[in-house]
């Protein structure tokens, strides 16, 4: 009966279990988050955060004292990490309590301490971690100190200078302790690794030091180039010490290089100043004048000028543009304009531009991070030629900038930059001419006629005469044909004009119907004979002797600027 009833109730369960299952697999199984399992997970990370630590290192302590360490556990799971042993075996104990608990997602930093019983001998032991990690239950680390009579403590450690500009320096007091109940031996003190313009009294640190004393000296970081010290201090003391002790050398070498730059159009040439250079002169050359030549069209020199730092830090500066740097007439009687042009330049209320303007301060680069390299932007410079005058203020500029902000061995304090350039066209100028004579016997003489040419572009001579003033006796000189009453001299003519000649047809520029002077030349027209023949002085051919004659060669040119070219000519026989 009670197998029976037994089976009956089987066979019930079953058909229960069979309607459930069915049941499931009518409406399907929802399994949502909620199933999912959370788990601790422990990790002990290294100081990069992107390893796991493996050894903890206590260093070099004093026998008798005691270091400590901080370990961090890290718990990366879904759920709370219980930790109920941390075992370490003397000299090395654990400074926290446990058991401890790390929430998900969270840390815990745990305190361990070396207590060195043993001089110069290395302490090694283990960290064993037991946990709720079900990945790994245990989890193990290696633990490492030495035990040293003497401590050598560098103050300050790392010694770091900061920044440091170049050409300047920075001084720091560097002291040796020894925190130890012996004697520290020091043998050797050296400055290793990349510490260029690092300098200082090392053999002070060579010495043996009492406990509890200190020596010191002073290190100097005074760099020539923008290079950063990055070394070390490197201490050679005993085994009982800890052995050879490090400390970092750091300084940042600072410099701030601004070069002012031209690049000329068309050409891609880059002209810069340098280190040793603060003036960046620009001759652009000559260009063709359009307003007395015809066939110039659009003729003018173009480029960009602008300001490149080449350091490692900003520099901040302020900048005068002058494209006329003096108030005066050109020499063709135009009014004082610049034939320069400057993107930058303002405008004023009847479209030209001020003579001189400052252009506001700036800062090169305004970040360091900025993308080299560093350049202001490009101040595009235009020139066209409207006067040939080599004196002209028209065809002259400059910039000038200036460091701010700086102490003035911050070199260079100041640029300036220079513009220079010509119309292309001829410059004729007279070539005055004296005669001098020893007696009367050694006249007549004759002298080359010349005339010169400080242009660019050759000029034609068409025709040349001789002038002299109305008054003479030849001792008044009223400055030429433009000075008072004068007249080009006759065949007949008496005075000065009868002292002088041609020195026949090979010399009387007149022969022919022009002749040309090339550009950057001085150019014999012909020659001039004084004191023709003739006996008395008074007679029309003589000179009398210590009177002095004065006469005018005339030139007319084809130069646009000066078709009319004046020569004094002067003569004295003696």
């Amino acid at each position: 009966m009670k197998n029976e009833i037994r089976g009956s109730a089987m066979t019930g369960v079953k058909s229960v279990v069979a309607l459930v299952v069915g049941a499931v697999l009518v409406t399907g199984c929802k399994c949502g988050e909620q199933t999912q399992q959370k788990l601790p997970k422990l990790e002990v990370p290294d100081s990069s955060g992107m390893g796991e630590r493996t050894v903890i290192d206590f260093g070099s302590v004093l026998v008798g004292a005691k270091s400590t360490a901080t370990l961090t556990l890290k718990n990366s799971g879904t759920a709370a990490l219980d930790v109920s042993k941390l075992d370490v075996m003397a000299p090395f104990a654990v400074e926290t309590a446990v058991p401890l608990t790390v929430g998900a997602s969270s840390t815990t930093d745990v305190t361990l301490s070396f207590s060195p019983i043993a001089v110069d001998q290395v302490a090694t032991g283990t960290l064993t971690i037991t946990s709720t990690d079900p990945s790994r239950g245990t989890l193990t680390l290696q633990l490492k100190g030495k035990g040293v009579s003497a401590v050598a403590a560098v103050n300050p450690s790392p010694i770091d200078f900061g920044e440091v500009y170049v050409g300047e320096n920075k001084k720091v007091t560097v002291t040796l302790v020894n925190q130890g109940s012996s004697a520290l031996a020091v043998s050797a003190a050296t400055l290793t690794g990349a510490v260029a313009g690092v300098s200082g009294d090392l053999s002070k640190f060579a010495a043996t030091v009492a406990p509890g004393m200190s020596v010191a000296t002073d290190l100097t970081f005074a760099p020539t180039a923008p290079v950063d010290a990055d070394g070390n201090l490197e201490l050679a003391v005993g085994a009982g010490a800890g052995g050879t002790v490090k400390v970092p050398v750091k300084g940042h070498a600072t410099q701030s290089l601004p070069r002012v730059c031209f690049k000329r159009d068309g050409t891609g040439t880059e002209t810069c100043t340098d280190m040793t250079s603060v003036s960046l002169m620009l001759d652009l050359g000559s260009v063709c004048d359009s307003k007395v030549s015809s066939g110039c069209g659009d003729a003018g020199i173009s480029g960009t000028l602008y300001l490149r730092n080449e350091g490692n830090t900003p520099v901040t500066f302020s900048s005068v543009w002058t494209p006329h740097p003096y108030a005066a007439a050109r020499c063709d009687g135009g009014s004082a304009v610049s034939d320069y042009t400057f993107s930058n330049a303002p405008t004023l209320a009847d479209g030209g531009h001020p003579w001189s303007y400052p252009a506001s301060t700036a800062k090169l680069p305004m970040n360091v991070t900025d993308p080299k390299p560093w350049e202001t932007m490009a101040v595009n410079v235009g020139y066209r030629a409207t006067s040939r005058c080599l004196a002209d203020t028209s065809d002259d500029a400059r910039i000038l900038f200036t460091r701010q902000g700086e102490p003035a061995t911050h070199t260079p304090t100041s640029l300036l930059v220079s513009f220079s350039a010509r119309s292309l066209l001829p410059q004729a100028k007279g070539v005055p001419a004296t005669y001098s004579s020893t007696g009367a016997a050694a006249l007549p003489f004759a002298k080359p006629f010349e005339i010169e040419n400080q242009g660019d572009a050759p000029f034609d001579v068409t025709r040349v005469e001789l002038w002299q003033e109305f008054a003479h006796d030849g001792g008044f000189d009223a400055g030429g044909p433009t000075g008072g009453f004068f007249f080009a001299c006759q065949s007949d003519d008496v005075g000065p004009c009868a002292k002088f000649r041609w020195a026949g047809d090979a010399g009387d520029p007149n022969r022919l119907p022009s002749q040309t002077v090339a550009k950057k030349s001085t150019f014999t027209l012909g020659s001039l004979v004084f004191g023709p023949e003739g006996l008395g002085c008074f007679d029309a051919g003589a000179a009398c002797p210590g009177t002095n004659y004065v006469l005018y060669g005339v030139s007319t040119t084809t130069d646009p600027y000066a078709p009319t070219v004046v020569s004094r000519i002067s003569a004295t026989a003696n």
